[in-house]
């Protein structure tokens, strides 16, 4: 039963066999769609649109949708090409509702297939091919979990110019060859500004507003989570900000450093995986102050809060390891100051395991403080500071963090 087309209707109903024959429809008489599916972005004259789909870079893919509901959770049909057989594959159509990690689900799918069901007649069933593919791995959860950290991300200005002139305002070509963000666990990385056709221009020196379609174009890159804790989100005023946390919800990209309340911005993002709890937490230190999260307010978590240590405390008990991420420091200097370990030691004391700095735009030393390990600043991931070597090479932190907390 559909009541409407977006998707989004609490009376739109389904089930998996359901979902299942509608897409044996389509794969047998309406390919096209399905080939649509695989596109990374599809343009027109006027506009772009970025895909979200986290199986465009997976071996056998054809096709699929996936999509996002609070009743639902996390949703996906996806349709690959799978070797069940020596020298034959079959099409395969995996259907998932109300899962809590659908890329880990269809990945663990695929991965039993692969190692289990083989098409073939009884005299196959001792011949090298099969006995080869019983020593595939087993789909067991790993013991550890795999973080990367990015920096800055900003979209606007010259990188949007440059999007425009050598992409044709396709946003997913900046990400085309970073594997690394759909092959770890979890991505993070800072937004730096917002992500909103919405707001008044504050006419600051240096004003951020990006397309929205960055949004979708950073979900199919594979990022996880972002900071909206920064100095620029307040750039277009507080309804750009606002827009932009809907935005993100809507691709399903977890935001940190800030809320459409206190209640949201103080508690931690959390990232489940393999039994492991992961919680993100971010402030900033650079204001601006203006724009600090209410109790009935949307806005930002900053750096000065009085119960800083106590917000760091609870989030740390619901969650197995904690990340806290600062917008802090000095601009382009590689060396931290007093008052960034200041922070960061605070925030390790009461219960951080990994603190990420950003907004020097430029990478800084790192530091490892009572089983804690601080990156001081990533420098810049994306951005237009073409102006020196250190502004133009940013760092890529990857970390693998065992279940018993060994980095």
């Amino acid at each position: 039963k559909y009541e409407d087309p977006s998707g989004l209707s609490p009376n739109n109903k389904s089930t998996p066999a359901d979902l299942f024959k509608l897409v044996g429809y389509l794969y047998k008489e309406k390919k096209e769609l399905l080939q649509t599916t695989t596109k990374r972005s599809y343009s027109i004259k006027t506009h772009n649109w970025s895909s979200a789909n986290q199986f465009l870079r997976e071996k056998g893919y054809f096709g699929g949708k996936s999509g996002y509901t609070d009743p639902a959770r996390e949703t996906v049909v996806s349709l690959f090409s799978v070797p069940l057989g020596e020298e034959s594959e079959r099409p395969i159509a995996i259907v998932l509702l109300q899962s809590k990690d659908r890329y880990q689900d269809v990945e663990t799918i695929l991965k039993y297939l692969k190692k289990n069901i083989y098409y073939g007649g009884e005299a196959d069933t001792n011949t090298d091919w099969v006995k080869e593919r019983m020593d595939l791995p087993d789909i067991r959860d790993p013991d550890f979990m795999t973080l990367t950290f990015a920096g800055d991300i900003m979209l606007d200005r010259g990188v949007r110019n440059s999007v425009l002139k050598n992409f044709a305002n396709d946003y997913g070509a900046l990400f085309e060859n970073l594997e690394i963000l759909k092959k770890d666990d979890i991505s993070f990385a800072n937004l730096e500004g917002t992500a909103s056709d919405r707001g008044v221009d504050g006419k600051s020196l240096y004003s951020f507003r990006m397309d929205p379609t960055v949004v979708p174009a950073l979900a199919g890159a594979g990022i996880d989570v972002l900071s909206v804790a920064n100095n620029h989100v307040g750039d277009w005023g507080r309804n750009a900000y606002i827009d932009t946390l809907a935005r993100l919800k809507e691709n399903e990209i977890k935001y940190t450093g800030g809320g459409v309340n206190i209640i949201e911005a103080e508690e931690p993002t959390i990232v489940e995986k393999y039994g492991m709890k992961i919680g993100y937490l971010g402030f900033s230190d650079v204001g601006p102050d203006w724009m600090k999260a209410g109790a009935d307010k949307a806005g930002l978590l900053l750096a000065s809060n009085p119960r800083f240590e106590q917000i760091v405390s609870n989030a740390s008990k619901k969650v197995d390891y904690l990340v806290v991420s600062f917008h802090w420091g000095d601009e382009y200097k590689t060396v931290h100051n007093a008052r960034q370990e200041y922070l960061a030691h605070r925030a390790v004391d009461a219960g951080a395991k990994i603190v990420i700095g950003h907004h020097p735009h430029v990478t800084q030393d790192t530091e490892i403080y009572n089983d804690g390990y601080i990156a001081y600043s990533l420098g810049n991931f994306i951005f237009d500071q073409a102006f020196s070597t250190n502004t133009m090479q940013g760092m890529l932190l990857s970390i693998k963090l065992g279940r018993d907390g060994t980095m």
